[in-house]
């Protein structure tokens, strides 16, 4: 098979689709198939504050925010509590997350910006008082896979186009985003490897 433009015998392609899409332009059936494929982007803003500025992040996993709701922060979650280690003691450490396919706009906006309204969001939820100790941004221009109506159809057309070519799709664009997803796709992947035998 030809990816990329070097010979291989068999691949895993474990990167977005929009991008494997690229690595197999030789393919044409299969990056057809990849093509309807796409994650939004998204940017983080991490928030440190002492405990005593924000007593309600000490416990729990964070918040998500439901359509309209006044608020532009798409979830909160308290990276300080699902990971003690994030944060220094008597500190909390919070990771507001923008954009996605609700408001991709917002992750292009300027870091200013957005810690702005992140300290503006988590004062409104959790009465966050005075200003974060701590403040960053990541931004990722392929961060949230999109599943629309009719995703497990793209799967299996994807899927079906690249077993022919012994490749193999692996990450969040085609069975499940999450951590605990791709850590259960792993099985998916390997048995597909091992078919190849």
């Amino acid at each position: 098979v030809l990816v990329d433009n070097e010979l291989w015998d068999a691949a895993v392609l474990a990167i977005p689709a929009e991008d494997s899409a690229a690595l197999v332009a030789d393919i044409p059936t299969l990056g057809a198939k990849l093509a309807p494929f796409h994650r939004a982007p998204t940017a983080i803003v991490y928030l440190g504050y002492p405990e005593a500025a924000i007593p309600r992040a000490v416990d729990g996993f964070g918040f998500l925010t439901a359509l309209g709701e006044e608020l532009r922060v798409l979830g909160v979650v308290f990276e300080s509590v699902v990971w003690p280690s994030r944060a220094p003691a008597g500190h909390v450490l919070l990771r507001c997350i923008f954009g996605g396919g609700r408001d991709p706009s917002a992750a292009a906006l300027p870091d200013a910006d957005l810690i702005a309204h992140a300290t503006a969001d988590v004062g409104k939820v959790l009465g966050a008082t005075g200003t974060p100790t701590h403040t960053s941004v990541v931004r990722w221009r392929r961060g949230v896979a999109q599943y629309a109506v009719g995703h497990k159809d793209l799967v299996r057309a994807a899927v079906t186009a690249a077993r022919t070519h012994r490749i193999v799709l692996a990450g969040a664009d085609y069975r499940g985003p999450g951590v605990n997803d791709l850590c259960a796709d792993a099985d998916v992947i390997v048995d597909e490897v091992r078919s190849w035998g």
